[in-house]
């Protein structure tokens, strides 16, 4: 490769490509995980800081630009107060499902 990385040598935008569906997703989360970040009026900075995140990372999450890891996701739910399944679910259904794994209710009949 002459002395090129990798994201250079192909271009980063083809080498971190994602689908249009996750895209829409990550999207989705952001706006998401923004929303309540304002609602605590806080800066990017500010959540970054106390999450131990780099804003950066936060900010590229936000804009829907990178998906997010479980970890991340649990530690930027629990900085804002809530959980990670509130900020899947978006009132009408969860943003992410596993193709093939049916609903945890469907499967148990409504049995806990």
């Amino acid at each position: 490769m002459g002395g090129r990385a990798l994201g250079q040598e192909i271009g980063l935008k083809a080498f971190w490509r994602m689908s249009s569906g996750n895209h829409a997703l990550c999207l989705k989360l952001g706006r998401r995980i923004k929303l309540l970040r304002m609602r605590k009026e806080l800066t990017q900075v500010e959540l970054a800081v106390h999450l131990g995140i780099n804003r950066g990372h936060l900010s590229d999450i936000e804009l829907g630009k990178r998906e997010v890891g479980i970890i991340t996701l649990q530690i930027i739910a629990r900085g804002l107060g809530t959980t990670m399944a509130s900020l899947l679910n978006d009132g009408r259904s969860i943003c992410f499902r596993v193709s093939g794994i049916p609903d945890i209710q469907a499967a148990t009949n409504g049995d806990p």
